[in-house]
């Protein structure tokens, strides 16, 4: 399933892009329709589209055709993060004003802000809130009262509480907003894994980031979580790999070098240093960046790497066959292989085909 497909050629057009080498316009066929459909296909899929957008801008080496689809994607993601910016501080402002609840914004724009100083450079999907665990069954009641209503209503029972059967097996609930405009997930740990990233709300706290947003200031994990975060998120995704893998030295660049000492020893502590480790590595060579005090762990990095690095040129297996759950759960088994400890890892994996 990690076969080097068809899309080698826009995984590495991509690769060229974001790492600064251009558009090299006598290698690839910027002047071909089909061509660009792809790579827009591809884009969007990795959801580095708004962030490739201003690129095709910038670049005298784009033929002018490309130019429409750049303008219009820009802002169409401008507004996209505009409207998510006002419904976080909605959302913060309504689960503690009238529960006492703190959610933490996880991602999207938020992160957008925090990394870049500009919230449309990412590409928004869903937006992210980290609720306390405890509190759960208190937020998804309030929501359910302001509007949403729930993606997959047999996860719930009658009063609006998630069932325990499906609570065990998943890190978040998915909410739609009854204008059909937006998703909601409310997170009660911050990934599906339990024991690789803290679970709890509280610990994030001590460490993690105030972002002022619309004038409400809200707060993002810490450096170092962030960091396990999103390579935890870009080795394990179905999809998005670049854009996390993108992610990575604008954190170290934004809290210095430090905090990769730091988010190896949580690694080390937790049992994911094989994904950390090749997370680096890829992002490295995604961006062409020189990641400080990246640790590759030898033969196994390497396996890692190329397993990932393969799957990113095969961009369609994410788009026609992300849901196969024999496929997903094979890549993640494969990938997670010897990551301690192997009784987390048990776990994970018979969650990974019940859960799908």
């Amino acid at each position: 399933m990690t076969r080097t497909g068809p899309d080698t050629d826009l995984r590495d057009f991509t690769v060229a892009l974001l790492s600064g080498a251009g558009p090299e316009p006598l290698r690839y066929p910027l002047d071909e329709l089909e061509f660009r459909e792809r790579c827009l296909r591809y884009w969007r899929q990795q959801r580095v589209a708004p962030l490739l957008a201003r690129i095709v801008v910038r670049e005298p080496g784009f033929p002018h055709e490309w130019r429409p689809w750049a303008s219009q994607e820009i802002s169409a993601n401008a507004v996209v993060s505009l409207q998510h910016l006002e419904r976080i501080v909605a959302l913060a402002k309504l689960l503690h004003d009238e529960a006492g609840i703190e959610a933490m914004p996880l991602k999207g724009v938020v992160l957008s802000l925090l990394l870049y100083g500009d919230p449309g450079l990412r590409q928004c999907g869903d937006i992210d809130l980290l609720v306390q665990p405890e509190r759960l069954d208190e937020a998804i009641p309030l929501l359910l009262a302001h509007g949403y209503r729930p993606r997959i209503p047999h996860h719930f029972t009658p009063d609006g509480r998630m069932k325990p059967s499906y609570r065990r097996f998943r890190h978040e609930v998915g909410l739609v907003h009854m204008s059909g405009s937006h998703i909601v997930e409310a997170h009660h740990r911050l990934n599906g894994i339990r024991g690789l990233l803290p679970e709890h709300l509280d610990v994030l706290r001590a460490r993690a980031v105030a972002v002022n947003v619309g004038g409400l200031e809200v707060y993002v994990p810490g450096p170092d979580h962030l960091l396990g975060y999103l390579a935890v998120h870009a080795m394990l995704s179905r999809w998005s790999t670049m854009k996390w893998l993108y992610d990575l030295p604008f954190v170290i660049d934004r809290f210095g070098e430090d905090v990769v000492d730091a988010a190896y020893r949580q690694a080390a502590n937790a049992g994911f240093t094989p994904l950390l480790d090749a997370a680096l590595s890829l992002s490295a060579r995604l961006t062409g960046r020189d990641i400080p005090a990246c640790r590759g762990s030898g033969k196994r990095n390497k396996a890692l790497v190329d397993a990932v690095w393969r799957r990113l040129a095969d961009g369609r297996y994410a788009v026609e066959n992300r849901r196969d759950p024999l496929q997903l759960a094979a890549f993640r088994i494969k990938l997670l292989e010897g990551v301690r400890p192997r009784a987390r890892l048990v776990e994970c994996n018979l969650r990974m085909v019940v859960e799908i």
